[in-house]
């Protein structure tokens, strides 16, 4: 195991972009062979026939599944690392728990008043807008915005302390 995880370790990256690539020749090779099988050239517009090309859906699918895949590993790896160093990431769990609980504090404070263009979104049956999803919207704006300030701030504090020493 430990063999296994240096070679991962040194050679990872590389096995992970050179995999990347394959994927990406995979399409572009399934996707001009798709092409010229169904006398497409790459000037045609396929809107119209877009039910009919389905030659490169398994390289899609399986980019799908990599970004999947690669979103799991990186978090099963994060939370190990965080089991195994619980002192070392007790910064990390504070401040991510304050923003669940800022998160939480936007979201209930969040109004679901159909008014302006919030009205518009909500009424159009494309986007599929209920109020639900309008108090996430709004609480994910105002808690970015918040970090941002806050970021802001710390970065000029700290700046100020450096300054002073």
């Amino acid at each position: 195991m430990n063999s296994m995880y240096r070679f991962l370790l040194k050679y990872g990256n590389i096995i992970a972009l050179l995999f990347a690539v394959l994927v990406i020749i995979k399409f572009v090779v399934d996707f001009t062979l798709g092409l010229r099988a169904k006398s497409y050239d790459f000037g045609t517009d396929l809107v119209p026939v877009k039910n009919e090309i389905n030659f490169f859906n398994f390289t899609l699918y399986l980019a799908i599944f990599l970004i999947g895949f690669a979103i799991v590993v990186w978090l099963l790896v994060e939370a190990f690392n965080l089991l195994m160093n619980l002192k070392g990431s007790y910064k990390f769990l504070v401040s991510f728990v304050l923003i669940i609980i800022i998160y939480f504090i936007f979201y209930n404070s969040a109004s679901t008043t159909e008014g302006g263009r919030m009205a518009e979104l909500m009424a159009d049956p494309v986007y599929n807008l209920t109020p639900t999803y309008s108090k996430h919207i709004s609480a994910g704006l105002w808690t970015t915005f918040v970090m941002f300030i806050l970021s802001i701030v710390a970065f000029v504090g700290s700046e100020l302390i450096s300054m002073f020493k």
